[in-house]
């Protein structure tokens, strides 16, 4: 059979199409060669199955299509968590509770918190509810201090909001009508501002904007103390002292079109936490990527792919044959032979599932967004 007629085929016995991103898994792995030789024929049908069965069973070829994209773009999907206080000795916490308040102590006295917290919050400190109404106010985000002062718009405390057509800010007290500002933009930056999250919430702001002077006092804190962005800010405006982890966990997790699927740990430690702490930190995350299973692949299939994907991978007219590949395998290893092609090609094909698709515990969230996007 031709290719064309293999898909078909393979999607009858599917009852459902077969997408873009399954089909060039399956070419990739020679498995629709396989099937248009009469080798395998069921090999196509029983990859895609294992695929969704994978990734989601969506049953057709739209819900099919809502599988993770998997492409990668600045990187894999990731969360980075701080070692929970429950697994550091007690000494442990102490010491990290003492430098995280000795540190804040020191970053309340540098002189661009107290010029914030002077001229912006008139010398009071904001309620963490506060600060994150006023870090989402696109008034806080594109005007300058002196448009507040010429307008009489308190700093803090005011409402706005963007509507009406064309589209203007709108801000009280004193019912003021502003045109957006006119610039372009790619010049406005970025800054992640408490909201409740771990990650906290992305701002853009404009340049020379409230928050814009905001983040440069920040950028200034986070150079000297290792503090991420939304904690800075809940420093700046409300006093809230970030604490600072000695022992943190970052678990990446991640795919590629289909073709690998692989997790890392790496745990960043300061010197003086316990050996035992991180073998415990190691195991903790170990047991949230792993769910617990962490059984050794079968010896001979390794070996039998990583001889197999040599052979495969080798430039030449013609992919050679599973029994072809039996035999020249039998040849190099003669204490470990196979009698039947089909049980050397499962063992291939197992193989491979298990090395690069292994059944990764990733977050909730995280998969969501890959479902989603």
């Amino acid at each position: 059979m031709d290719e064309d007629s293999v898909k078909q085929w393979a999607e009858k016995r599917l009852r459902s199409g077969i997408t873009e991103r399954e089909w060039a898994f399956c070419k990739d792995r020679f498995i629709v060669e396989e099937c248009a030789t009469d080798e395998d024929p069921e090999a196509l049908v029983r990859t895609v199955k294992a695929l969704r069965q994978h990734f989601g069973d969506h049953g057709t070829a739209e819900g099919a299509g809502r599988l993770p994209d998997m492409k990668r773009s600045d990187g894999d999907e990731t969360q980075q968590r701080a070692l929970p206080d429950t697994l550091l000795r007690r000494e442990e916490r102490r010491r990290a509770f003492a430098y995280s308040a000795f540190a804040a102590m020191l970053a309340a006295a540098r002189p661009g918190v107290l010029e914030i917290r002077e001229w912006l919050l008139g010398g009071m400190l904001l309620t963490p509810e506060k600060a994150r109404s006023w870090v989402r106010s696109p008034a806080a985000a594109l005007l300058e201090h002196w448009k507040f002062e010429s307008l009489e718009i308190p700093y803090i405390g005011h409402l706005a909001v963007i509507g009406g057509r064309p589209r203007r800010l709108q801000v009280d007290p004193g019912g003021h009508s502003l045109p957006l500002p006119p610039r372009e933009y790619a010049e406005y930056g970025e800054i992640r501002c408490p909201d409740g999250s771990e990650q906290g919430r992305l701002i853009r702001f404009a340049p020379g904007s409230l928050i814009d002077e905001l983040a440069l006092v920040v950028s200034e804190l986070r150079k000297e103390f290792p503090w991420e962005p939304h904690e800075a800010v809940e420093f700046v405006l409300c006093g809230t002292y970030p604490s600072i982890a000695p022992l943190k966990t970052t678990m990446q997790w991640g795919l590629s079109n289909y073709r690998v699927e692989r997790a890392t740990v790496t745990i960043e430690v300061e010197p003086w936490i316990s050996a035992s702490t991180v073998e415990e930190a190691y195991r903790a995350a170990q047991k949230q990527l792993l769910a617990g299973e962490n059984r050794l692949l079968n010896g001979r299939g390794l070996d039998v792919l990583a001889f197999g994907a040599r052979r495969l991978g080798e430039k030449s007219s013609k992919r050679p044959t599973w029994r072809r590949l039996m035999a020249e395998w039998n040849q190099d290893n003669p204490d470990r032979p196979y009698s039947d092609p089909r049980a050397f090609s499962r063992d291939f094909r197992r193989t491979e599932q298990r090395l690069l698709m292994p059944r990764y515990q990733c977050w909730p969230d995280v998969a969501r967004r890959m479902v989603d996007s």
